[in-house]
């Protein structure tokens, strides 16, 4: 069989799953109550990009949006898995924007509200302390809460404005080195804010001492840290 008959079937076979990917994406978007199903080819810099997005209804809040893209994701991906299409699971596109707006309404996300937790749960944190305990259980939580809030923050501050997407293990390919999530959005925001990406890249360092060295004291000037630089990444990355 020549080069010809090869690359002719082989893309057969692509718009086959390409094709196959997009019908499962409709029952499930209509299994979730979503919208219409698209399939967009966007080009950038002269490469070309499919692209699936997913109308979203307005009876459904951020919140709701958040767990059923989730779901979505997952039985997507053991989908893709099966059928051999992988490629396709970075292309889907779920707008979580708030309805009627330009620009998102970032207090309704559960990214702010882990942020109000963690600063109440730092002014009351004396009175939250075990009899018998030093102050180091609740000193861990709040150095843990701070990192993750300013985490899932900056992830959707780098989704938002500037198109970013987390490269999962399974699509990192042979002999290629695999770089952690965390990894991938501390280097991403160092791009587009180096403040910000110094700022997260500290409170991780503070988090895996609070969380993995048990046995390690914490300073009330680390908890004050990570807290200050939770709040300069809030205060910051605007959307």
């Amino acid at each position: 069989m020549s080069n010809a008959e090869n690359d002719l079937i082989s893309q057969i076979n692509s718009k086959n799953n390409q094709n196959l990917f997009f019908q499962k994406l409709c029952l499930l978007s209509e299994e979730y109550g979503l919208g219409r199903v698209h399939f967009d080819v966007e080009r950038e810099y002269g490469l070309k990009e499919d692209v699936f997005s997913i109308d979203t209804p307005q009876d459904k809040t951020v919140k709701e949006l958040g767990k059923i893209h989730d779901h979505l994701i997952d039985d997507m991906e053991d989908f893709a898995m099966e059928n051999n299409c992988l490629e396709y699971l970075q292309s889907i596109s779920i707008l979580l924007n708030y309805w009627g707006s330009d620009s998102i309404n970032i207090q309704l996300y559960p990214q702010y509200q882990l942020y109000l937790f963690t600063e109440k749960l730092n002014s009351k944190k004396r009175s939250l302390i075990p009899e018998n305990c030093d102050s180091r259980c609740v000193d861990s939580t709040i150095i843990n809460r701070a990192y993750y809030s300013s985490y899932l923050y900056s992830l959707e501050w780098l989704e938002d404005q500037h198109d970013f997407k987390l490269k999962r293990s399974f699509e990192f390919i042979a002999n290629e080195q695999v770089i952690s999530e965390h990894k991938q959005v501390i280097t991403a925001l160092k791009k587009y804010d180096l403040k910000c990406g110094n700022r997260l890249s500290e409170i991780k360092k503070l988090r895996n001492i609070s969380d993995y060295k048990p046995y390690e004291d914490i300073s009330a000037k680390e908890v004050e840290v990570s807290v200050g630089y939770m709040e300069y990444i809030f205060n910051n990355l605007k959307f």
